[in-house]
């Protein structure tokens, strides 16, 4: 079989089953695109040459690429995904997917991306609430910190939503979850329904939480935007996004002492080995604070 048209079937295949969401099906389009040019440099063009190496191979050049590292944590998960697909219809003999390995020293990737938690108070306490576009921005960012929600989950949310202290998410794969919120994101929250978002609401709005000065539902573009904003303005010169805030409330989580299942039901994890990571995060920042304060470090 043609590559190309193993990697069709294969995109067809998750967008009919799998029930991803359309941003996670154009991403896994745009990884197996790259995959399929990579071999096809190589000289490899059919599905049945296809090896752990190779993928392995291709990993460790995304690794390499400035442009392309932050991709290649997905490419494990599509490759992966690839190979139990070809397996699985015949194409190979067996199920590559256990040798296809993750980019190493993940979690210190990780560490360099999680904020404090003095840093995301400096960033929250930073916003204007004095208009409108204040009061939303404010109520995204504690939104945002206070149950881990991935952007395009944060920019999705509808008015039946939210309330009584919850939020049901519909995450990756249709699933829905229980995020429970804390006071203060609620307080922040409902003071941007009550006297920001009718500010902003026009008679074509619809059911979204985030909307635009036009009355429009945020998008995530814009999401990024505001977060990167509010980091400048309190001189964090870091690179800041909205997965930021995610990691830093699993991180500042843990270190409170929250139960690995209970953050991984929160953030949505299909599996407690991705929810993982933060235990190697927070035994990294422990035992830089230790090198720090104790006097015989």
């Amino acid at each position: 079989m043609q590559i190309e048209r193993a990697a069709a079937d294969f995109l067809d295949y998750q967008d009919a089953i799998a029930g991803y969401a359309e941003t996670t099906i154009n991403a896994y389009r745009r990884d197996m695109q790259g995959l399929v040019s990579w071999l096809s440099r190589r000289g490899v063009t059919s599905a049945e040459n296809i090896t752990a190496k190779l993928l392995r191979d291709r990993i460790a050049a995304l690794c390499r690429s400035p442009k392309k590292r932050s991709s290649a944590g997905r490419a494990v998960s599509v490759y992966r995904s690839f190979a139990r697909f070809l397996h699985a219809a015949g194409v190979i003999p067996r199920n590559l997917a256990p040798a296809i390995d993750p980019p190493a020293r993940k979690h210190e990737q990780l560490a360099s991306r999680v904020l404090s938690q003095e840093q995301v108070a400096a960033i929250l306490d930073g916003c204007d609430t004095s208009t409108p576009i204040g009061l939303r921005d404010r109520a995204l960012l504690e939104l945002a910190y206070a149950t881990g929600l991935r952007v395009s989950e944060l920019v999705g949310l509808d008015l039946v939503q939210v309330g009584g202290h919850t939020i049901r998410v519909i995450g990756k794969g249709n699933k829905e979850r229980i995020v429970p919120v804390g006071a203060t994101a609620n307080d922040a929250l409902q003071g941007y329904l009550e006297q920001g978002r009718p500010e902003l609401a026009t008679e074509t709005t619809g059911p979204a939480v985030f909307v635009t000065y036009r009355g429009n539902r945020l998008s995530r573009k814009r999401a990024w935007d505001i977060v990167k904003d509010a980091a400048r303005a309190v001189g964090i010169v870091q690179d800041v996004f909205p997965h930021t805030f995610r990691h830093s409330c699993a991180t500042h989580l843990l270190e409170n002492g929250m139960d690995l299942r209970a953050i991984q039901e929160v953030l949505g994890h299909a599996d407690v080995s991705t929810t993982e990571v933060y235990t190697h995060v927070n035994r990294k920042r422990l035992m830089r604070i230790h090198g720090e304060f104790h006097p015989r470090a």
